[in-house]
């Protein structure tokens, strides 16, 4: 069984598409049912790394109301192993709390704010002191996009920390298009906020202080999957009372080729923006130092999907963020004619494509092989008609 199989299934899963990777999971059959008292045991684990104090409920069924009812619960240990008994008969789901992990199980958050579960099956029953065979005693929780960190201090440079009510979250655009934004999250001692579960896409945190509303800081962050992003250490803005008016779009200009290179156009901002941010990405992902308005396009990028996000700030104003790219954004090779390939792929038809000899392929060495046993051959009769004449 592969655990990393599990965590795709779970990763982004609706409540119902939870309850149903069950049978998909290929336990063994021992591994859910209980010998006598319906006692349930497993293992919690993110990354193949066990997890500790993650609390596993248990979730009955009651028919009469039709809603799930909390039953029993526990907890992991340093090994991740957790282990309920004495369930009494019923249908059951289980929730896995994540408290203490960056992972997200789809069922478990869904459980968080409401017991009620219509129209969905649960992962096991409990009959006459045994457990179904359902399996699901095992379950390797996966993280749910990446985690973006900041520091915040005084006009002194002293941290701000969770006795100052300092907090932060984040709020942007997802790779879809959509808006989105975290949930509040507060600071620790050292000033340090910790924003995790983060969906790929452009992103502005927004802090606060003593209960203050919420203001956005002037630097954004693009999030891909399981990615870690520390953006810095900032002192608490001003409000944001206005928006910017933005004319015209961000677009991208200049040939997808290799070795050439592309600019990125920013619309109009009134007012002025005072800083603006710029992050080329490749399949989403961030071109290392690629942030000034020009990208020099290099074979890594070769078969891959180019975008640009941009970021505009103004003490005061709201932050714009905007993405241009598209499917059809695909950079390609430097020679026109040869085919898009990515970076280190082979040239199957060995024509020499990219500077590359004729002869050297597999088919160029077969050519020459064979030209070689041809003047072996010849140079055998040569000799042997000598040698006739030679006798004669």
């Amino acid at each position: 069984m592969s655990r990393k199989n599990l965590s795709r299934s779970v990763l982004g899963l609706t409540l119902g598409l939870a309850l149903s990777v069950a049978p998909h999971l290929g336990f063994a059959a021992d591994q859910a049912v209980a010998a006598e008292g319906a006692e349930i045991s497993g293992s919690i684990t993110e990354n193949d790394a066990a997890l500790q104090n993650v609390v596993v409920t248990a979730y009955v069924l009651d028919e009469d109301s039709g809603e799930y009812q909390f039953e029993q619960e526990a907890q992991t240990d340093a090994d991740g192993n957790w282990t309920m008994s004495e369930l009494t008969d019923g249908q059951y789901t289980l929730t896995f709390g994540t408290d203490f992990s960056d992972a997200r199980f789809a069922l478990g958050e869904t459980l968080a704010g409401a017991a009620t579960l219509e129209g969905e099956e649960p992962q096991f029953s409990v009959s006459d002191g045994q457990a179904s065979e359902s399996p699901f005693a095992d379950v390797e929780l996966s993280r749910l996009g990446g985690q973006v960190s900041l520091r915040l201090v005084d006009e002194n440079g002293e941290p701000l920390n969770d006795l100052d009510d300092a907090s932060a979250m984040v709020s942007g655009l997802t790779q879809a298009g959509s808006e989105w934004a975290s949930a509040r999250f507060w600071s620790d001692q050292d000033g340090t906020i910790v924003i995790p579960r983060v969906p790929a896409g452009g992103f502005v945190p927004r802090v606060s202080v003593g209960g203050s509303d919420f203001a956005p800081v002037d630097r954004g962050a693009v999030v891909t999957p399981e990615a870690e992003i520390e953006i810095g250490e900032f002192a608490v803005p001003a409000k944001a009372e206005s928006e910017f008016s933005v004319s015209g779009e961000l677009s991208i200009s200049g040939v997808l080729k290799s070795g050439e290179k592309v600019t990125a156009g920013l619309p109009g901002f009134d007012p002025e923006a005072a800083s603006t941010q710029l992050v080329w990405v490749a399949d989403g992902a961030p071109i290392s130092g690629a942030e000034s308005d020009s990208l020099s396009i290099t074979d890594e990028q070769v078969g891959s999907t180019l975008g640009v996000w941009a970021f505009a700030f103004a003490q005061g104003h709201e932050p714009v963020i905007l993405f241009a790219g598209t499917e059809d954004a695909v950079v390609g090779a430097t020679d026109p004619t040869a085919p898009t390939q990515a970076p280190g792929a082979e040239h199957p038809d060995n024509s020499g494509a990219d500077g590359e000899l004729p002869w050297t392929g597999p088919v160029g060495i077969l050519i020459l092989l064979l030209i070689a046993l041809a003047l072996v051959t010849a140079g055998a009769v040569l000799y042997r008609l000598r040698r006739s004449k030679l006798k004669a």
